[in-house]
């Protein structure tokens, strides 16, 4: 249920920034995947072994700053008017 809400957000920062950045999101978007197998793994041995998983937050932030800085480059090589 928890990796089934989080899709929707993974997956809009995935394409966005695999526009950018398409290497760097898709070594995201795999240690996300690596961390949620490993989160699912130790929820289902022990809810204390749970924390082991918790790395599939750096893919998280990791999309999330390419995206910022896809958009920041984007803002930049935009002409004023």
């Amino acid at each position: 249920q928890n990796n089934v809400e989080q899709l929707p957000l993974i997956l809009t920062l995935l394409f966005i920034a695999g526009i950018g950045f398409p290497v760097v999101s898709a070594i995201c978007g795999l240690v996300w995947v690596i961390g949620r197998q490993v989160y699912a793994w130790g929820y289902y041995q022990s809810s204390a072994a749970r924390v082991y998983g918790g790395f599939f937050h750096l893919g998280e932030l990791g999309l999330l700053g390419t995206c910022i800085a896809f958009a920041v480059n984007l803002l930049k090589h935009t002409p004023a008017y």
